[in-house]
């Protein structure tokens, strides 16, 4: 919507030029480049005129001015940076500081009833809830986590890796710089190094999907910098829509299956591709949890709440991904997205889904997406959230514990029988 907002006004800009030129009467600047059409706005911020310090500045040089000037204050800017701190996760705020005296709001699409949320989006800023507290991170797994999340977030921070060229590889089922070296090392008859002569032989994407951890520390600032989606039942699959043809590949890179859908490059010619991270279930429906790039544009180094905003979005403006026909026998849906905050989280497991729940999602809301398991996404089985989070949840999620384990005790049988290895060792520790 910017680059829209970005391309029409450099159009306007050069219509009321080429006016300047070819008239007589000339065109008065400040009306035609400062006026903005808000009715493209969900609400309007109408803003006290004499705040508006930049339009004057603009224009003309102030003259006599006997007061101490005041440099580098802006109000509106920082009404506006207050507004994108405390609502960005409910909603985007517009504002032309070159004059604006009205800021534009639009809803972030995948909240509903929005306008009855805003009350409760301010309420992260008052602290934790007190249950957060209570859980202490004196276990070594925690520690272990809260630890490695603080390093993942400080090496994504200074990480120079290539995002887009590394999703355009991954479109095009290009191989990567290491197989190109194996490739080169065999033509010249010398010996292959034996970590690269197995990842030479694993699939092309294998490997690829952002896996989770189990959540056995509570991030500090879970309610605000952490958001909660379901996942739905089923297998999960890296979706890559390019060249005419959509593939769904597991975790191992196993080619699943293979369909023509309307995402872009998912069917016809086209030099578009679309990546997504995705639950595939029993009826032939792929649940979206997140997009790596969408019609040929990158959006995997983006944080992982822009990422979400973005793929809401484009599911919603693409409609027919959502219906299946003899054609496209796959459908695309979204899912719902909250941040954890008890209320938001209660109100989710309450209301229920449309599918049969497998468990829960935390994404940390800066992640950027990176294949293999992350310490800033966390995972927990729906009857978990009462004792772990203190969130209620229905009777039949606590019924899915059958044999009345902790927490902590599922997780182990449940590493041992399904042979994970987690990078955190156990022990969690409650008051």
């Amino acid at each position: 919507m910017m680059l829209k907002r970005l391309v029409a006004l450099a159009e306007s800009t050069l219509k009321v030029l080429d006016m300047n030129f070819e008239n007589d009467k000339r065109v008065d600047l400040e009306s035609a480049l400062l006026s903005v059409d808000m009715s493209i706005y969900d609400a309007v911020i109408e803003v006290y005129p004499k705040m508006v310090v930049r339009k004057e500045s603009l224009w003309e040089q102030p003259q006599n001015v006997k007061a101490l000037p005041v440099v580098n204050f802006d109000p509106i800017d920082e009404l506006v940076h207050e507004l994108n701190e405390h609502f960005q996760h409910v909603a985007l705020f517009f504002w032309n500081r070159y004059g604006g005296d009205r800021i534009g709001l639009k809803w972030k699409p995948h909240e509903l009833e929005v306008p009855a949320k805003v009350k409760k989006a301010a309420l992260f800023v008052l602290g934790e809830h007190p249950r957060f507290s209570k859980f202490k991170n004196a276990g070594r797994a925690a520690e272990q986590q809260a630890r490695r999340r603080e390093d993942a977030i400080e090496r994504q921070r200074n990480s120079r890796f290539d995002h887009f060229n590394h999703t355009r590889k991954l479109a095009e089922n290009v191989s990567d710089d290491e197989d190109e070296i194996v490739e080169q090392l065999k033509t010249d008859g010398e010996e292959v190094p034996q970590d690269l002569r197995k990842k030479h032989y694993k699939s092309r994407y294998a490997d690829e999907l952002m896996l989770s951890e189990w959540l056995v520390d509570i991030p500090e600032q879970l309610s605000s910098e952490w958001m909660m989606v379901p996942s739905p039942v089923g297998k999960r699959v890296l979706v890559v829509a390019a060249k005419g043809a959509t593939t769904a590949y597991n975790k191992a890179g196993k080619t699943i299956t293979q369909f023509r859908s309307r995402l872009p490059g998912g069917s016809g010619k086209s030099s578009a591709y679309t990546i997504l991270d995705c639950i595939m279930d029993a009826k032939k429906t792929f649940y979206c949890l997140d997009v790596l790039a969408w019609n040929g544009m990158d959006m995997s180094a983006n944080p992982f709440d822009f990422r979400q905003f973005m793929l809401s979005s484009k599911l919603k403006e693409t409609t027919e991904v959502s219906v299946s026909s003899r054609q496209y026998p796959y459908r695309f849906l979204p899912l719902p997205c909250c941040k954890c905050e008890r209320a938001l989280m209660e109100e989710m497991m309450r209301n229920g889904f449309d599918f049969e729940l497998d468990g829960l999602l935390y994404y940390h809301s800066g992640v950027v997406y990176e294949a293999g398991q992350s310490p800033l996404v966390g995972w927990l089985k729906p009857w978990m959230l009462p004792e772990i989070l203190n969130v209620p949840v229905p009777e039949k999620f606590l019924n899915e514990n059958q044999l009345q384990q902790s927490s902590q005790q599922f997780i182990d049988a449940f590493n041992i029988e399904h042979r994970h290895t987690s990078k955190i060792n156990k022990g969690m520790e409650v008051e």
